[in-house]
This record gives C-alpha cells, sequence and structure tokens, in this order.
C-alpha cells in the first residue's frame, strides 16, 4: 500500500494501532522473518503468556504500520513490543527486562486492594474488633498467623492437669 500522505490516513492508522495496543495484554508488532522478532514470540510462549502479534512483512499496509509506530515510539526497528499498554521496546529490552524481573512485572495483574481496617490477630479480639467495623460499614481485613502442626502429632486428646 503506498505510503498515507493525508492526516485523516495517519489518524486512522494511529488510531489502529492504539486499539490493538490497548486491547491487547501483549501486543508485539513483528516481521516474520526476523530472528530478533522470533526470539521474543519464543520468550512469550515459553513464559506461557499470549499475545497478539501483527506481522508487518505480512499486511498490505505494514510498512505505513512501522512508520506510524516510528513516530509513535521513537522506535525504527521490529519486535516493537507493548505490555499492558506500556512501550517496552525491541528485543534487547525485552529481554533485558525479562532478566531483571521487571518484565514479568509488567505482565502481573496487580491488583489494588481497598481496606478501612487491618486486623493483626484472628483471636476472638481480632474477629470482634473486625465483626463490629463491618456492622459499621467498614472493610476489614483479618490476618492471622498459623504454627504448623508438627509431623506425628494427633489432635483430640486432652490433658489433664
Amino acid at each position: 500500500m503506498p505510503p498515507i500522505d493525508n492526516d485523516t490516513g495517519k489518524n486512522e492508522l494511529k488510531c489502529r494501532i492504539q486499539q490493538l495496543i490497548d486491547s491487547n495484554q501483549v501486543m508485539v508488532f513483528s516481521k516474520s522473518y526476523c530472528p530478533f522478532c522470533i526470539k521474543v514470540k519464543d520468550l512469550f510462549k515459553e513464559l506461557q503468556v499470549d499475545c497478539n502479534v501483527v506481522e508487518l512483512d505480512l499486511i498490505e499496509d505494514g510498512t505505513n504500520y512501522q512508520e506510524m509506530l516510528l513516530e509513535m515510539t521513537g522506535q525504527k526497528t521490529v519486535p516493537n513490543v507493548f505490555i499492558n499498554k506500556t512501550h517496552v521496546g525491541g528485543c534487547d529490552n525485552t529481554m533485558k527486562a525479562h532478566k531483571d524481573g521487571s518484565l514479568q512485572q509488567l505482565l502481573s495483574n496487580n491488583e489494588a486492594y481497598d481496606y478501612d481496617l487491618i486486623v493483626i490477630g484472628g483471636g476472638s479480639g481480632g474477629l470482634a474488633c473486625s465483626k463490629e467495623a463491618a456492622a459499621l460499614g467498614k472493610k476489614a481485613m483479618v490476618l492471622d498467623y498459623v504454627v504448623p502442626t508438627p509431623k506425628g502429632t494427633t489432635w483430640g486428646k486432652m490433658l489433664s492437669l
């Protein structure tokens, strides 16, 4: 497909690319024959992470996609990797992120927890406190440490003291 000269065409293409990035946890813009792209796709396969891949050499307007990605990211080469709408970069950046743990951090869906009260101790006082908080319409979390039972212990025996 010929290069896009008008602003309308460029905006439409930019919107299409942004929609792909926004609607996929992992989005890889790639070329099917590129060894660096293959390395990145193999990494995600090894991590058992579903990734959406657009092979720029196999689509009609792949050159336009690559030019728009350059405009959007400043990166000229493939693979061009996005995780949770964050631009990671190319193969080297993706491998470095995997090595230092930041890739796994980007991939994890860290959920935020919102509590009004955290009670440490699940004994009678801790449970009474959390019940009272719930009665007042508050969200409470109870943390309790339970010592693991030693091997060979039997339950149900009462000692007379």
